[in-house]
């Protein structure tokens, strides 16, 4: 991944590690075996255990699964297989439970192929988290296709929130759910060089939903720069992203303010 910092890229590692696992998991045949939301107990409970600096130890998810009636190792080794891949984007190094990297190289590669997640899929689900509401998290992630895309209406779709203890890598997390309410905005928030129909604020998120999708086809350094005069417009008002959806509700470009630096995203 070069060129330009994208959001997901300001995450704090035990975030992208645990989103990134959920999604593998949720293309892989054994999440049935614990669910998505056991699995995401186990990583928040033991984020201590399973994160040591750059080292991301598997077998704190492996021995949970082994605890799960019906359970068969074979089975398992796919969603494993496929984390080891990711490693090098995250910037962490996954280390396998025994069982899994006891197996040769191209066993592990062919167990890899039974859970088809790319580094685009983690990528467009970490931007998804990274651009949602403050304090809001997305519903768990859903299995791939084999092409891997996850639809852009789920970057807004919003179920639960997500209380992340400050600290380091080792931090926990809790969940409280609730059901958000957005504010209407004057679509002249904005400013006046993005066609919108109407607009939200959602905690420190202006959201907008266009009303010329012509306007997606402009050269990128125009809509970049309309999009910071967006943001220049909100930020006063105590918000730091910018997110325009099409009329479908899928999220279309993308503006984020973190420590000083502005990051766009066109999906």
């Amino acid at each position: 991944m070069t060129g330009t910092q994208q959001p997901w890229e300001y995450l704090a590692p035990n975030i992208k590690v645990m989103e990134t696992i959920q999604v593998v998991f949720a293309s892989s045949e054994v999440l049935p075996l614990i669910g998505s939301s056991t699995l995401r107990d186990v990583l928040i409970r033991q984020m201590d255990a399973l994160m040591t600096g750059r080292d991301v130890h598997l077998h704190v998810v492996w021995d949970a699964l082994k605890l799960r009636p019906g359970f068969v190792p074979e089975k398992a080794y796919a969603p494993f297989c496929t984390l080891e891949k990711l490693g090098g984007l995250l910037g962490v190094q996954f280390q396998l439970p025994n069982a899994v990297s006891a197996l040769d190289e191209a066993t592990r590669a062919r167990h890899a192929r039974d859970c088809p997640v790319s580094e685009r899929d983690v990528v467009e689900r970490l931007n998804a988290v990274a651009t949602a509401p403050t304090n809001v998290e997305l519903p768990p992630p859903r299995a791939r296709k084999p092409a891997g895309r996850m639809d852009g209406a789920a970057w807004v779709k919003v179920a639960v929130m997500a209380l992340l203890t400050a600290g380091s890598v080792g931090a926990s997390a809790y969940y409280v759910f609730f059901r958000p309410q957005g504010e209407p905005l004057q679509v002249s928030a904005l400013g006046g060089n993005i066609p919108v129909t109407s607009a939200t604020r959602y905690s420190s998120v202006a959201t907008a939903v266009l009303s010329d999708e012509a306007w997606l086809t402009r050269p990128e350094v125009e809509r970049r720069r309309d999009l910071q005069e967006a943001l220049s417009k909100v930020t006063p008002a105590g918000m730091d992203r910018v997110v325009l959806r099409d009329s479908s509700g899928a999220v279309r470009a993308v503006a984020i303010s973190q420590n000083g630096q502005v990051s766009f995203l066109f999906p």
